[in-house]
């Protein structure tokens, strides 16, 4: 079923199979970045660019912590906490849609790299 050896249609039909391929891989990682990224973080890049709320503590919560005399790092730090979750949760996600796309790209650009080296070139009759 595979193209005669040297012939210009079976270098394009691999360049093709190639392409089809990456772009699937680059279809699905986009795919699998733009799903949640769960605990209601929205997608992942949305997730993993959740910025910190600005002023981190109110000046209520800031006047609770003076006069309790509690740590004021480990109370900015929970406060914190829920906006780190979600930026944990939506770089774990944005790093398994690359490694995945990685799988499928890597063999992909090697085929391409031997077929564009080592296919044998003749002149199609």
């Amino acid at each position: 079923m595979l193209p005669q050896p040297g012939g210009a249609a079976g270098r394009r039909t691999i360049s093709l199979v190639c392409a089809a391929l990456a772009f699937v891989a680059i279809a699905g990682a986009l795919a699998y970045s733009a799903g949640s990224a769960g605990a209601g973080c929205g997608s992942a890049l949305t997730a993993f660019r959740k910025p910190l709320p600005s002023p981190l503590l109110s000046d209520a919560e800031k006047a609770e912590i003076t006069r309790t005399k509690a740590n004021p790092y480990l109370a900015a730090a929970a406060k914190a906490k829920p906006t780190e979750d979600c930026r944990r949760m939506g770089s774990s996600r944005l790093i398994t849609a690359g490694l995945g796309s990685l799988i499928i790209l890597i063999p992909v650009l090697a085929a391409s790299v031997y077929i564009y080296l080592y296919w044998p070139r003749h002149q199609d009759d």
